[in-house]
């Protein structure tokens, strides 16, 4: 019996492959993403705790060069917030691209997959086709036999 052969195995093969690639990809993203959002939430500790000793050296009499110091690091910390943001943006569309190519890369897998299960399909029924066709052979050349051994008797 035949052994079938997926003539575009390398192919598939190759999608599997692009496919491992996009879920690498994705992942690295996420956790690119994750990194960035553990970034701002220690920023907004920052400065939630600078806030609070600005509030105590206001209460205990700062001086006006410390009020002034305290203002541009709160300023500071806001526009760190804010570029950390921004960030944040950015790793989230990488990720959504990322997610998009994924969904296309398996997408594509899954059409060579279904494509191999047709050839498959295929080969199994044309083997069954030369299997039948065989056994009819023997049984005609069967028949024949019989039919010879009668007449000759």
């Amino acid at each position: 019996m035949a052994r079938f052969q997926f003539r575009l195995q390398k192919v598939l093969e190759a999608r599997i492959s692009l496919e491992d690639q996009a879920k690498r990809e994705f992942g690295d993203a996420q956790r690119k993403l994750h990194e960035e959002k553990l970034v701002l939430e220690d920023l907004f500790a920052v400065t939630d705790s600078f806030r609070i000793e600005m509030a105590v050296r206001r209460r205990e009499g700062s001086t006006v060069r410390q009020f002034r110091d305290d203002l541009q690091q709160d300023w500071m910390n806001k526009r760190r917030i804010s570029d950390q943001k921004h960030r944040i943006k950015k790793s989230e569309e990488m990720v959504e691209k990322k997610r998009q190519k994924l969904v296309q890369a398996m997408k594509d897998r899954k059409v060579m997959e279904k494509l191999r299960e047709k050839h498959y399909d295929e080969f199994v029924k044309d083997v069954r086709l030369e299997e039948m066709k065989f056994a009819d052979d023997i049984a005609g050349i069967h028949a024949a036999h019989s039919e010879e051994n009668i007449v000759g008797a």
